[in-house]
């Protein structure tokens, strides 16, 4: 057992039996949890059932099990929907696929707890995964279920459970039948598409899939990997191991993951996604591959990195913002830790180097439009996909979406359009009134911007990372922009990787500004004098100098919070005069 994932989970586990509510507010609330941050009872915190049970084994102390044994009765009591038997999202949601991550949270505690567990308990439970694994054969099956492609994943995952626990052969032929169309949405460059509200293969007007690599990494491959255990199919366990290593070149040498352009990535956490599980649980699946173990290893260091008093938040400056920790990314992903502690090993780093820090040049992946750029010690993505699920979430125009620095991390990144709780109940609102600025870099003339533009055209000049993007102003909602002489507003964006410095040069038919929103904590130093912005960091600098001024809107010490991503960042803006190029380079040293 990992000692240091132990003492992660307990830390984890005691946090979230402090936020426990006791009978004394009535019985109905006994075992929810109250969140710091958002205020309210998030309605799967029975999740945590396996964590507590799994410390409960290996600790003996009995506060673990009565505190996993209140999670499961409040969302007995609060969250089953009588005319299925399976869960709702939450107090404010009648979303019930999220029954299927319940259902496994369960059956992996009364795995855990074994025959250790007292007997009404036992019963209890096996009762309770009896029902739900009813009530998911028959709803998650109907025409009118129409969910993201995590949830066949999910179903074939609980069906595989179910058949080997109940031992029914409609759960084997259902499982076989939900992980063959989980495969069927691979694409030929070996992504996991489907993660776009459908229930039918749904593309963009220009062929792009819906993809998004948070809930892939953290939930669907995973699962994939339970249903290949519990039915001993190889070819499946095969698939999901080829899933994983397209996946990992997206993987950061810090641990994070780069779902900046993801279909969900208002979602997006900078280890993977709000409210699924971790990557973890696919990557012990490999314990003898040094590169999976290393990526493991990674991935838990961010994990401790990120833990702000027993809770694990959705990025690396909460405390830097002030702003508090919702408690849902710890008890989802309490769950990959107590999957690490089961499986025996030890996740000491390997020394082995991860596909982000060996590859050099431009991957690209052309079913989701998305390229990785490796030039010297600078890691970026570009979204050259018009995809969107709503205009207000997803970047277009051909963003750069990350710039990351093996000095100093991330420097730039994308976040929704327009920050609004897209899930009220599974999203974070800030505690104070200023509104949540957009980070993306991008072109604005008022209210028009390039990152609304769906009929941009994107180009990559052959074997070199020279990108080009070129279209219209565009409004949030479709519209134009109009000049006064009746022609649309072009804009022109390039950018050119090399070993030491990107450089970006903007252009607009229309008077406007560059807004440059970089990666920057309250104690960094910033120095701002006319085209040169230089921004000071522990271990680094980040020279930013263009052939025009940069102005800072809200001062140089000034930050603004956006949780997508969990970063803060100083607002810089470079005025664009209508028809003149800008440049911008930019340097670490």
């Amino acid at each position: 057992m990992d000692r240091r994932v132990f003492t992660l989970l307990e830390a984890w586990c005691e946090r979230f039996l402090s936020l426990q509510l006791d009978s004394s507010r009535g019985e109905r609330f006994r075992g929810a949890v109250l969140c710091p941050a958002c205020g309210l009872l998030h309605g799967r915190s029975s999740d945590m059932v396996y964590p507590l049970t799994l410390l409960w084994r290996l600790t003996g102390k009995e506060k673990y099990l009565r505190g996993a044994e209140a999670a499961v009765d409040f969302a007995e009591a609060n969250m089953v929907m009588p005319e299925t038997g399976l869960y709702r999202n939450d107090f404010a949601s009648a979303w019930y696929g999220i029954s299927v991550f319940g259902y496994m949270a369960l059956s992996d505690a009364r795995r855990a707890g074994g025959g250790g567990l007292p007997p009404e308990t036992a019963e209890k439970w096996d009762a309770i995964l009896r029902r739900l694994s009813a009530g998911i054969y028959i709803e998650l099956n109907k025409p009118s279920f129409k969910p993201n492609v995590n949830y066949f994943a999910g179903g074939a995952a609980v069906m595989a459970r179910a058949w080997k626990t109940e031992k029914e052969e409609k759960y084997l032929l259902r499982a076989k039948e939900w992980a063959d169309l989980t495969l069927s949405y691979v694409t030929p460059d070996g992504m996991l598409s489907g993660e776009g509200y459908h229930a039918v293969r749904r593309r963009s007007p220009r062929g792009f899939v819906p993809v998004d690599l948070g809930y892939n990494a953290e939930e669907s491959i995973p699962l994939l990997f339970s249903a290949a255990e519990d039915l001993e199919d190889e070819e499946l366990f095969k698939e999901a191991e080829k899933l994983m290593n397209g996946l990992l070149p997206f993987l950061l040498p810090d641990g994070g993951l780069d779902n900046s352009w993801g279909s969900r990535a208002a979602k997006w956490t900078w280890y993977g996604s709000r409210t699924s599980d971790g990557i973890q649980g696919a990557l012990i699946r490999k314990p003898g591959d040094p590169v999976w173990r290393e990526a493991a290893a990674r991935t838990f260091s961010l994990y401790e990195k990120l833990t702000l008093d027993g809770l694990l938040a959705g990025g690396a400056m909460h405390e830097d913002a002030g702003v508090p920790v919702c408690v849902h990314h710890t008890f989802t992903h309490a769950k990959t830790l107590a999957h690490m502690l089961e499986s025996g090993l030890d996740f000491a780093p390997t020394g082995a180097a991860l596909p982000s820090e060996e590859f050099r040049g431009v991957r690209e992946y052309p079913s989701a439009g998305v390229f990785l750029v490796s030039a010297g010690d600078f890691r970026a993505s570009l979204y050259s996909s018009d995809y969107t699920q709503d205009p207000r979430l997803s970047p277009r125009g051909g963003s750069m979406t990350l710039l990351w620095h093996a000095k100093c991390g991330p420097i730039l990144a994308a976040t929704p359009n327009e920050y609004y709780p897209v899930e009220p109940q599974n999203m974070q609102l800030l505690p104070h009134g200023e509104p949540v600025l957009n980070m993306t870099p991008r072109i604005e003339a008022g209210a028009f911007s390039n990152i609304h533009d769906t009929a941009f055209s994107f180009s990559r000049e052959p074997q070199s990372p020279r990108f080009s993007v070129r279209g219209f102003l565009t409004s949030i909602g479709g519209g134009i922009l109009t000049l006064p002489d009746e022609a649309y507003a072009r804009y022109a964006v390039s950018t050119v990787f090399f070993p030491e410095e990107v450089r970006i040069a903007v252009k607009s038919d229309a008077e406007g500004v560059y807004h440059l929103p970089v990666i920057a904590g309250r104690g960094d130093r910033v120095e701002l004098s006319g085209n040169r912005a230089v921004v000071g960091k522990e271990g680094c600098r980040i020279l930013l100098t263009s052939d025009g001024a940069f102005e800072a809107p809200f001062g140089t010490g000034e930050r603004r919070f956006n949780p997508v991503g969990g970063f803060n960042h100083l607002m810089l803006r470079l005025p664009l005069p209508a028809g003149e190029e800008r440049t911008v380079s930019i340097r670490v040293e």
